[in-house]
């Protein structure tokens, strides 16, 4: 983790802190987006997503992208855990 918004994060993967400059917040915004969720859901690189790739990560956009879908699944995992937390689940 290279920033405050990462330390955040590393604690948190749905806080809101982001630094601006810094890729990792970057990648974890974009993991949040619409245009990487339309992605996603089709099982390609739209249009859309792959320009704010490119306008983030210049021509490292597809390492970029790995970033983002690394963040997408520590996502998911840290939703998955406090609903089951809710639920009183014990994993």
């Amino acid at each position: 983790m290279t920033c405050w918004g990462c330390s955040k994060a590393e604690e948190n993967p749905q806080t809101g802190a982001y630094s601006a400059g810094c890729k990792e917040c970057t990648a974890r915004a974009l993991a949040n987006s619409p245009a990487y969720d339309t992605s996603r859901r089709a099982g390609r690189f739209t249009a859309e997503y792959k320009r704010v790739l490119t306008l983030a990560f210049g021509d490292d956009w597809q390492a970029g992208h790995e970033h983002v879908k690394r963040w997408s699944q520590r996502i998911a995992l840290s939703k998955m855990a406090r609903d089951a937390e809710e639920l009183g689940l014990d994993y």
